[in-house]
C-alpha cells in the first residue's frame, strides 16, 4: 500500500462516527434547525419593516409574522434536540433570538411605548452572557441554557407580542406588567451565568471544546474545517494527477509528492519524493 493511501486511510479513520440516534455530527452547518434559524433571520427586516409602519394592516402583519417567528423559534429547537445539536446552531439560535428581541425593543423604545431601561438591561445581559460563553468554550466548557434563561426567552417574546398587539395598542397596562417579568428573568439568569461562571473558570481547561458551547469560534470552526479540507484535496488532486501523467519515465505508480493532510494542513512527503527532491538516490 502506498504512503499517499495509508495517509487517506489514517485520516478517514481518525474521523468521528456519528453518536446513534443523531442524525447530524456536532460539526454539521447545513441541518434543518439552522435553516429555520436562518429563514427567520432572513424576515427580520420585514418584521422591523412593519413594526415602523402606521396604520392597522402593518400592525397586524407584524404582529401575525412575530408569531410565525416564535413557532418556527420553538421548532426548530425541538427538531435540534431530536436530530442531534450542533456547534453552529448551538450559536445561530441564540444569536437569532437576540437580534429579534432587542430589535423589536429598539422599535418600540423609538415609538416611545418602552424606556431606555428595559432595552439597556437586556442589551447588557446578553453582552455579558455572550462574553461568559465564549470564555467558557475556550477553556472546553459549555454553559447550557438553564430554566431561567428559557423562562427569559418565552417572556421576552410575550411582552412584545403584547405590545404589538393591535387590540392592546390603548392598553399597554399587561405588555408592561409581562415586560418587566422579563426584565427580571433577564437578571436572574444573567446573575445565574455568573455564578456558574466562578465555578466553570476554577476547574481545569479542557483540550478541546464540546459541540454545544455556543461560542462563534465553535459556529465557525466546522466552516473552516471544511474549507481547509476542500483545499487539501484539490491540491492532493493536482499532485496526483501530475504525476500519473509524466509516463514511463516519471514517476506514475508512485504517490504525488508533498500531499496535503486535510486534517492538519502539513505536508505528507512519501520517502522516495522526498529523496528525489533532495537529489539523493533511493535503491529499490
Amino acid at each position: 500500500m502506498s504512503p499517499g493511501a495509508e495517509t487517506q486511510e489514517t485520516l478517514e479513520a481518525a474521523r468521528p462516527e456519528p453518536q446513534e440516534g443523531r442524525h447530524y455530527g456536532p460539526g454539521a452547518i447545513v441541518t434543518v434547525p439552522n435553516l429555520i434559524t436562518f429563514g427567520r433571520a432572513a424576515a427580520l427586516p420585514l418584521l422591523f419593516y412593519l413594526m415602523l409602519q402606521e396604520g392597522s394592516q402593518p400592525a397586524w402583519a407584524a404582529f401575525v409574522l412575530w408569531i410565525v417567528l416564535g413557532v418556527s423559534d420553538s421548532l426548530d429547537g425541538i427538531l435540534a434536540r431530536k436530530l442531534g445539536p450542533t456547534s453552529s446552531g448551538a450559536y445561530l439560535d441564540p444569536l437569532a433570538d437576540k437580534l429579534q428581541v432587542i430589535g423589536a425593543l429598539t422599535i418600540l423604545m423609538v415609538h416611545d411605548k418602552i424606556s431606555w431601561v428595559p432595552l439597556a438591561l437586556v442589551v447588557g445581559r446578553e453582552i455579558v452572557v455572550s462574553g461568559i460563553r465564549t470564555l467558557a468554550a475556550r477553556r472546553g466548557v459549555s454553559v447550557p441554557a438553564t430554566p431561567f434563561g428559557k423562562a427569559k426567552t418565552v417572556s421576552q417574546m410575550v411582552a412584545v407580542g403584547l405590545f404589538i398587539f393591535p387590540l392592546l395598542e390603548n392598553t399597554p397596562g399587561p405588555a408592561e406588567v409581562v415586560l418587566w417579568v422579563a426584565v427580571g428573568f433577564t437578571l436572574a439568569s444573567g446573575l445565574d451565568y455568573l455564578w456558574r461562571a466562578g465555578q466553570i473558570f476554577s476547574r481545569p481547561q479542557a483540550d478541546v471544546p464540546p459541540p454545544d458551547s455556543g461560542s462563534l469560534d465553535e459556529a465557525l470552526d466546522p466552516l473552516l474545517s471544511a474549507l481547509l479540507d476542500r483545499e487539501g484535496r484539490e491540491r492532493s488532486g493536482g499532485r496526483d494527477r501530475r504525476a500519473s501523467s509524466r509516463g514511463p519515465g516519471g514517476c506514475g505508480n508512485e504517490p504525488a509528492a508533498g500531499l496535503q493532510d486535510a486534517r492538519s494542513g502539513q505536508r505528507v512527503v512519501p520517502l522516495r519524493a522526498e529523496s528525489r527532491q533532495r537529489g539523493q538516490g533511493v535503491s529499490e
